[in-house]
């Protein structure tokens, strides 16, 4: 998140243009979404063994395990699609989605591991309550 971080400030012109900046960002979006839905399942085998259908319906399943917040489950279920859109390309990638998520949004990804390290602190360190 700190390579997204600093390179904010960036203009949609100069985005387009920066084949460098869509690099990074791109990329560093794609790990942070990777990682966290790893996290994601790896808590949901030990809550119920049974992995979820889709990436975004991990997020689900965490906010129903009380694990996060229906707002963070939801921001982190919509990220899945600009994860499969940069590593698959199933559409051309949209810019303007890149920025705003990067200039907007980013800090979904810290406060996902802020509601986990807090429920792995309530629950005890192997997810069992």
């Amino acid at each position: 998140m700190d390579r997204i971080r600093s390179k904010r400030g960036f203009t949609h012109e100069e985005l387009l243009r920066d084949f460098d900046l869509q690099d990074i960002l791109s990329v560093n979006l794609q790990r942070a979404v990777q990682l966290s839905v790893d996290i994601a399942l790896q808590l949901l085998s030990d809550l119920s063994g049974k992995p979820p259908d889709t990436m975004g319906q991990a997020f689900i399943a965490l906010r129903e395990h009380g694990v996060i917040s229906e707002g963070t489950a939801n921001a982190l279920r919509s990220s899945v699609g600009l994860r499969n859109v940069a590593v698959h390309d199933y559409v051309a990638v949209n810019w303007q989605i890149v920025q705003d998520v990067a200039e907007q949004h980013v800090e979904v990804f810290a406060e996902y591991m802020r509601e986990v390290e807090g429920w792995l602190g309530r629950s005890g360190a192997d997810g069992e309550k």
